[in-house]
């Protein structure tokens, strides 16, 4: 189903993120899609000293699937929301 989700954007020339709350479910999102995959703190940058990507520098991405979602935590997924890019 993803697979299908991501071909059609992928038509639409749109760019494509997919991610999830962990290194385990990540990896399997890759391999059922056949896409790169990350951890949500992967996408976003994660460092000593925080995000790299947030308000004022956005994800370069636009649309983000996130598998499991409802394993992630309100801060986790906050930090996400605001690294979206406006459109």
């Amino acid at each position: 189903m993803t697979e299908v989700l991501a071909q059609t954007l992928d038509d639409a020339g749109l760019e494509l993120a997919l991610c999830a709350p962990t290194g385990r479910a990540s990896r399997r999102m890759s391999e059922a899609t056949g896409r790169p995959a990350s951890t949500i703190h992967r996408l976003l940058g994660a460092g000593a000293s925080g995000f790299e990507f947030n308000a004022s520098n956005p994800i370069e991405a636009d649309v983000v699937i996130i598998d499991e979602a409802s394993m992630v935590d309100v801060p986790l997924f906050l930090a996400l929301v605001v690294a979206l890019p406006d459109h």
